[in-house]
């Protein structure tokens, strides 16, 4: 019995000192002396979670439940398993339980409020990790995670403040810088939000999915002139597209620009008249580069000089031919939509709205392309009661497709997605349907109204309080008539 007690208590060190690997072995060895014992399978379960054996330690910490029902460590450990595992109505489920076992663990009621934002239950999450801040004011992280959902909730004046309390906490927060400048960014205060977003390069996660080439990097200050500068794409498709624009202003430096992109965005960016090379491959020889969202902050942009001209991409000669002769001649109007994200994101599902939802758009007198690639069940079985919306999904081989459509049409009615910055890129008219907390990039009502300062074709329609789908789809039917 002492000889477990001691391996189980250098097992608590190994754990403390983040040497998890070690303490499972501990105590797996205790247990051989002691099997099935509550504190013993909780940490091996805690030991496991830290190396990301996420099924291994469900088990542990199902069978602590089993036997201590009332174990409020059991029931979060096993909650946040489940997270990691995707069955987040079960996590749910496991951390309401453990924070009504223990009301003053400020861990539990912050795990929990992770669960509620993925359920996308803004304002339940909210109300959670306010609980967790009043339990523990003093943790960063903590404010960061309650700012982040004042954002999403559009409290933007009290998610600045939370950001800032958390950065005095503790000055390299990372995380509280990333999301104050969101916030910032929202606001329509873009230098201060564009250089807190250089924070990202501070985060080892984010500079392990986003590789950047070895060569020196653009400064903003350094002469361009003769240097051959290539351009990275980092994040989403939409961010490439928005801030691809800066190629022109860098060729007026005297750089020699080439730029690297995703994959499905290579044909279509061959009309910036610049040579585009596939993210995926080894990067073409260069001198300086930089990372394509780090643009905006070097070159200065704000609220008054945001670059609004369009079109500056246009879909390929022989695509577009190719579309206009398969879809014939014009007799209606013709309306692109798009009412679905990547569903693969939490953000990507909380943009998108039920295809449903968009039957009281469809016209007898306009005809209706879908520019969706990915469709789900529910959308194609939709589209196969409304033949009046054609759909080309299988068609879409890459962006260059989907702007050669898009280019048939005479309007675009999108979600916040890719296909938005799409259409704004070509200059096409198009309605934008947005959440009520919308991304930074559309900034907020109260600044510049219904237009985009990115896009002046794009006509942008929010959500007058979260959920409110139908206000936005109405209000979108109108300008219809």
């Amino acid at each position: 019995m002492e000889e477990a007690r001691q391996l189980f208590l250098n097992a608590c060190d190994h754990l403390a000192a983040k040497r998890p690997a070690d303490a499972e072995v501990l105590l797996r060895k205790a247990l051989l002396l002691v099997p099935g014992r509550p504190s013993l399978l909780l940490n091996l379960a805690a030991a496991l979670i830290a190396q990301q054996r996420h099924q291994e330690a469900l088990s542990l910490c199902v069978d602590v439940c089993e036997q201590q029902p009332d174990n409020a460590v059991a029931w979060m450990n096993r909650g946040l398993c489940e997270l990691a595992l995707d069955d987040e109505p079960a996590a749910l489920r496991s951390l309401q339980t453990a924070c009504q076992l223990d009301p003053d663990n400020h861990e539990a009621h912050s795990n929990l409020a992770v669960v509620l934002s993925q359920l996308g239950q803004d304002f339940a999450a909210l109300e959670a990790n306010t609980r967790a801040t009043t339990l523990c004011p003093n943790d960063a992280e903590l404010l960061t995670s309650q700012g982040t959902l004042l954002r999403a909730v559009n409290r933007l004046d009290e998610a600045k403040a939370a950001h800032e309390h958390a950065i005095a906490l503790d000055p390299m927060c990372v995380n509280a810088h990333w999301n104050l400048s969101l916030v910032e960014l929202t606001r329509g205060n873009h230098a201060r939000g564009f250089a807190l977003a250089e924070w990202r390069w501070r985060d080892p996660a984010f500079i392990a999915r986003t590789p950047m080439p070895s060569s020196p990097r653009w400064d903003g200050r350094s002469s361009l002139k003769g240097q051959r500068l290539l351009l990275v794409a980092e994040q989403g498709l939409g961010d490439t597209l928005q801030f691809c624009r800066f190629v022109s202003h860098l060729q007026a430096q005297g750089a020699d620009v080439a730029i690297q992109v995703q994959s499905a965005l290579c044909e279509l960016l061959t009309s910036l008249l610049c040579p585009v090379h596939d993210l995926a491959k080894t990067p073409p020889a260069h001198d300086l580069h930089c990372p394509l969202m780090s643009l905006p902050g070097l070159l200065n942009v704000t609220t008054e000089n945001t670059p609004a001209h369009v079109p500056y991409l246009t879909p390929p000669a022989e695509r577009a031919a190719v579309w206009q002769a398969r879809l014939g001649p014009k007799h209606q109007r013709r309306i692109g939509l798009v009412w679905r994200g990547n569903q693969a994101l939490r953000s990507g599902r909380s943009r998108s709205l039920p295809v449903t939802l968009l039957a009281p758009l469809l016209r007898d007198d306009i005809e209706f392309f879908s520019l969706q690639k990915e469709l789900g069940s529910a959308d194609i079985q939709w589209l196969a009661q409304h033949p009046q919306v054609r759909s080309f999904h299988d068609s879409l081989r890459d962006f260059a497709d989907t702007a050669a459509l898009m280019a048939c049409c005479d309007h675009v009615i999108s979600i916040d997605t890719s296909v938005a910055h799409l259409a704004g890129a070509m200059g096409k008219p198009a309605s934008i349907m947005l959440i009520h907390a919308a991304d930074w990039r559309w900034g907020q009502q109260s600044i510049q109204g219904n237009r985009c300062p990115w896009y002046p074709t794009l006509q942008l329609f929010r959500q007058a309080k979260p959920g409110d789908w139908h206000g936005v789809i109405q209000a979108v039917a109108q300008t219809l008539s």
